[in-house]
Formats: C-alpha cells, sequence, structure tokens
C-alpha cells in the first residue's frame, strides 16, 4: 500500500468515526430539536475538517514527488 492509498483509507476510517459519533449524538438527543441540530452541524464540521486534512496531506504528497 502506498502513502496515498493510506491516506485515503485514514479518512474512510476517520468518515466512519465521525459518523459513528452522530449517530450516537443524534439518537442521544431522544428528538430534541436543539440536540439533533448540534449534532448536524458537529458532523458536518467533522466532514468538511477530515476532507480539508486529506486534501492537503494529498497535496503535500504530490509536491514531495516533484521536488
Amino acid at each position: 500500500m502506498n502513502e496515498q492509498e493510506s491516506i485515503n483509507r485514514a479518512y474512510g476510517d476517520t468518515v466512519e468515526t465521525i459518523f459513528r459519533v452522530f449517530f450516537s449524538e443524534f439518537t442521544s438527543a431522544h428528538g430534541n430539536s436543539e440536540g439533533e441540530q448540534g449534532a448536524k452541524e458537529r458532523f458536518q464540521k467533522g466532514i468538511v475538517h477530515a476532507r480539508h486534512v486529506r486534501d492537503m496531506a494529498l497535496a503535500l504528497l504530490s509536491a514531495m514527488n516533484h521536488a
């Protein structure tokens, strides 16, 4: 497995973790709209952050390979 594949695998693992946390928080809200909304917002922020870090890591690898 190369570095790019490892980064993408780790990203997938991170998305699974973010989903598990979202599922737990959303379920624990028991229909409370504020609790559900907070869970949604944290999920969205987590996904955006994970994508950003993955993309940055892949760009850094690419730059290293072209240096």
